[in-house]
């Protein structure tokens, strides 16, 4: 049986693995900046795509990861939810009104599992 080849697997495992690391090290703002800081820097040098809950929880400021009540702030408004950064005071919007799931968590996603 013959396996799958995937394209650019060492470089989303390399990815995962130093958001992982930039998510233990939370507490330390610089190793976790740095680690967010790699991952984003392997994802643009090998024209990878980032989940978008990846994408959601970096900063674009200062690509510290976004944990609320740790290092940033979540605020829920009339239409629209409104996370801001306290190292940098960048500030994220998400539209509650029109709400929409992501689609890669509903079902029509899952089309196969891919065991290693």
């Amino acid at each position: 049986m013959n396996k799958k080849h995937i394209a650019g697997k060492e470089h989303m495992q390399r990815i995962n693995y130093l958001y992982q690391a930039s998510n233990l090290m939370i507490k330390k703002n610089l190793l976790s900046t740095h680690y967010c800081n790699l991952a984003l820097n392997v994802a643009k040098k090998t024209v990878q795509r980032l989940d978008i809950s990846i994408k959601r929880t970096i900063c674009k400021g200062c690509h510290n990861l976004l944990i609320c009540g740790v290092n940033a702030k979540a605020r829920i408004r009339k239409k629209h939810l409104q996370i801001v950064c306290f190292q940098c005071n960048t500030g994220k919007k998400y539209n509650l009104k029109n709400y929409q799931p992501i689609w890669t968590e509903t079902l029509e996603a899952q089309v196969e599992q891919i065991n290693y």
